[in-house]
């Protein structure tokens, strides 16, 4: 997908930069499911225009996970994490030495633009979800709420 970035830049005197322009990669996964596996960003429009994506290699399926929205319906009817109890199970779930592969994995292949790991936490959260049965959708902001100092009052805001 080639892509014009149209979003003005505050406080700057150059709103619409020469390099505007990017390339998302996407691997289809299943009917359901797409990873976005690459980025190329601060592209001009003729260097865009000309990038031969068709030399662009991928091996793994790691990058960003996104899913349709028949697929989101369906992990919105799997239990939602609500107790310490569910929190503590995600936890120990991440611990397993597979997740530790998955890290290495991610740090290898990964040509995605992430500084923070939040896609790396993403996915991560994602699949411990999904293995034990939980609703990955908004698990994260959950597992904060749940491990947060606030009063249960607070909390149910």
């Amino acid at each position: 997908m080639k892509l014009e970035s149209l979003d003005s830049i505050p406080l700057t005197t150059d709103p619409y930069p020469e390099d505007r322009f990017k390339i998302f990669i996407y691997k289809k996964k299943n009917e359901k499911e797409l990873t976005m596996v690459r980025s190329i960003n601060h592209l001009t429009k003729e260097k865009m225009a000309n990038y031969n994506t068709d030399t662009i290699q991928s091996k793994g399926n790691l990058g960003m996970n996104l899913y349709n929205l028949s697929r989101m319906k369906e992990l919105l009817k799997l239990k939602k994490i609500n107790t310490k109890k569910d929190v503590n199970k995600i936890n120990n779930e991440l611990n397993d030495p597979k997740y530790l592969t998955f890290i290495e994995d991610y740090k290898k292949e990964n040509k995605l633009f992430d500084p923070y790991a939040s896609i790396l936490t993403a996915n991560l959260i994602n699949a411990a979800c999904l293995n034990l049965g939980y609703s990955p959708i908004g698990a994260s902001f959950s597992m904060n709420i749940i491990n947060s100092n606030k009063t249960t009052k607070e909390k149910k805001r």
